[in-house]
């Protein structure tokens, strides 16, 4: 029984995206997540990681996050990586600083 809808977000059942992970990266997120230094996202997305065997909408409420967050997570870890899984992707081009200015002025 599984259901995957891209607009209305119902996920039920396993995610299409089976996370496996090795011991070093399991022991690599439990000392993130143990350390507590790391961005709560980053701590988050950890959390995520470890609790792949449960389907995204158990995931979703044990780490209190909607069940795409999951579903992007583990996309992001099958697709690109570890490390792009448990950081944020970088803008390409940051708002410039006259803009900045300039929405600060009208506030």
């Amino acid at each position: 029984m599984q259901y995957y809808y891209e607009s209305n977000i119902i996920i039920i059942g396993k995610s299409e995206y089976a996370v496996s992970l090795s011991e070093e990266q399991k022991s690599f997120l439990e000392s993130i997540i143990h350390r507590g230094k790391s961005a709560a996202a980053t701590i988050r997305h950890a959390y995520i990681l470890l609790h792949a065997d449960k389907s995204d909408n158990e995931v979703a409420d044990l780490v209190r996050c909607h069940p795409r967050s999951v579903f992007n997570v583990r996309k992001a870890f099958v697709t690109q990586g570890l490390e792009a899984a448990l950081h944020r992707k970088l803008r390409d081009d940051p708002p410039a600083l006259e803009s900045l200015m300039a929405t600060e002025r009208l506030t």
